[in-house]
C-alpha cells in the first residue's frame, strides 16, 4: 500500500530557482519526483554511515 504524505516546506529562493531550471530541462520530472529522489538519496547516504559511539537517538516530533 502506497500512502502519500503532503509536506509544506520553506526553501531558499536560490534553491527554488535551481529546481525550476532543473525541471525546465527535464519535462518528464516534476517537483514531487525531484524532492522524493533527493530525500531518498539523503536518507540512504546518511543511514549507511556508522553513528558515533556517543550518539543517542532521541525520538521527537518533526519540526519543519
Amino acid at each position: 500500500m502506497n500512502t502519500h504524505v503532503s509536506l509544506l516546506v520553506e526553501i531558499p529562493e536560490i534553491l527554488h530557482e535551481s529546481l525550476g531550471n532543473y525541471l525546465e530541462m527535464r519535462p518528464d520530472w516534476d517537483q514531487d519526483r525531484v524532492i522524493t529522489a533527493a530525500l531518498s538519496l539523503f536518507l540512504l547516504q546518511t543511514i549507511l554511515k556508522p553513528l558515533p559511539k556517543n550518539y543517542t537517538i532521541v525520538k521527537r516530533p518533526a519540526s519543519i
